[in-house]
C-alpha cells in the first residue's frame, strides 16, 4: 500500500508543480503588464490561483485514481502502463495550452477559453500575427517541455515507487475506492453551495493580476462546459409560442409616449459589461462613485428594472443589436 500511496502523492505535486510553473512563467512573460504591482501581491496571484490549480488536479486524478483501484486488486502491470501513456497526453495537452496562453495572451488580454475553437477552422487568422521564427521556437519550447516533464521528472521521480510493487493490496484498493469520490470536493472548490468559478479567483484592481491567477486550462474546460450547457437550454418555447411573444413586444399601439425630439437621432450606443448597479446611487450603491453616468441617467429615460438576455457576452451584445426589449 505504501508505495502506492507515495506515488499517489508524488502525482498530485507533479501535477500542481506545473501549473504553478506556468503561472509564474505567465507572471514573467508579462510582468511589464504589473508594473506597479508589488511582489506580494504577484505571489498572492499564484498562492489564490491554487484553488484553480487543485480543483484541475482534482479533474485530472480521476482516472489515475479509477487505475489504481483496479491494479491493487488485479496484480497485473497493465493500470501502470495505462497511467504513464495517460500522463504523458495530460502532460501534452498541459504544455501546449498553456504555451498557446502565453503566446495568445499579448492580442487577447484575457486567458484562454472555447472561443479559441472558433479558429480551429480558419487557424491562419490565429497564427497571423506569429512569424515561422516564432512558431518555431514556441513548437521547441512544446517539445522540450513534454521531454523534461515525462521522461525527466514523472519517469525518474514520480512513477518510481509504483514501478516496484505489483502486489494486491485490498487496503491500498479500499483507500482509493474512498479518495475517488472525494475528489468532487477538489473538483467543485469545497463545501461551499456554489462550486468554484473563474471569478473566484479574482482578487486584485489589476486585470493582468487576476488573470495571473486564473489557470488557463481550467478556465477553457469550464467555458466548455457552460457553453455546452447555454447551447442546450436556449429554447424554452415552440416557433408559434415564440412570434406570440415577439408580436407582443413590438406592438405599436395609438397611446405611445414620444420621447425624441427629432425624427432623425443620432444614436449611440455604448455598452458596459459586468457593470454593476452597486456602483450606482439611485439603485442603493455606496455613495456616488459614477457621478456622470447618474447625471445621464437623470437626463434621460432610466430603466430601474432591466433583465439579462443571457450570461454570455456574444449573446448579450447581439441582444442589444437586435434591439430585444428585456
Amino acid at each position: 500500500m505504501k508505495p502506492r500511496f507515495l506515488f499517489y502523492l508524488r502525482y498530485i505535486i507533479f501535477l500542481l508543480g506545473i501549473q504553478i510553473i506556468f503561472s509564474i512563467l505567465f507572471l514573467s512573460v508579462y510582468q511589464n503588464l504589473a508594473q506597479d504591482v508589488g511582489i506580494w501581491d504577484k505571489f498572492l496571484a499564484v498562492v489564490v490561483g491554487l484553488k484553480l490549480d487543485i480543483s484541475l488536479t482534482g479533474y485530472l486524478l480521476g482516472i489515475p485514481t479509477l487505475l489504481l483501484i483496479i491494479g491493487s486488486i488485479f496484480r497485473s502491470g497493465i493500470p501502470k502502463k495505462i497511467i504513464g501513456v495517460y500522463t504523458f497526453l495530460i502532460i501534452l495537452c498541459l504544455v501546449m495550452a498553456y504555451i498557446v496562453n502565453l503566446v495568445i495572451y499579448k492580442y487577447w488580454k484575457f486567458p484562454i477559453d472555447k472561443t479559441i475553437f472558433d479558429y480551429v477552422t480558419t487557424p491562419g487568422e490565429m497564427m497571423a500575427s506569429l512569424s515561422t521564427f516564432s512558431l518555431v521556437i514556441f513548437s521547441g519550447i512544446i517539445i522540450l517541455g513534454v521531454y523534461a516533464l515525462y521522461f525527466q521528472i514523472y519517469r525518474k521521480w514520480v512513477i518510481k515507487p509504483l514501478a516496484i510493487n505489483q502486489k494486491r493490496s485490498w487496503l491500498a484498493s479500499i483507500l482509493f475506492l474512498f479518495i475517488l469520490p472525494s475528489l468532487i470536493l477538489p473538483v467543485r472548490g469545497g463545501f461551499a453551495t456554489s462550486p468554484i468559478q473563474t471569478g473566484s479567483v479574482y482578487f486584485h484592481k489589476n486585470a493582468f493580476i487576476n488573470h495571473a491567477a486564473v489557470n488557463p486550462v481550467w478556465n477553457l474546460l469550464y467555458t466548455i462546459i457552460e457553453g455546452d450547457k447555454m447551447n442546450t437550454s436556449n429554447s424554452f418555447y415552440t416557433e408559434g409560442e415564440v412570434q406570440v411573444i415577439m408580436d407582443e413586444l413590438y406592438k405599436e399601439g395609438e397611446n405611445r409616449a414620444q420621447v425624441l425630439n427629432t425624427d432623425s437621432p443620432n444614436i449611440i450606443l455604448i455598452l458596459l459589461e459586468s457593470f454593476s448597479e452597486a456602483v450606482m446611487s439611485d439603485m442603493g450603491g455606496n455613495g456616488n462613485p459614477a457621478p456622470n453616468l447618474k447625471a445621464l441617467a437623470g437626463e434621460g429615460i432610466y430603466f430601474n428594472n432591466f433583465y439579462s438576455t443571457g450570461v454570455l457576452t456574444d449573446r448579450a451584445i447581439g441582444a442589444v443589436f437586435g434591439g430585444y426589449p428585456s
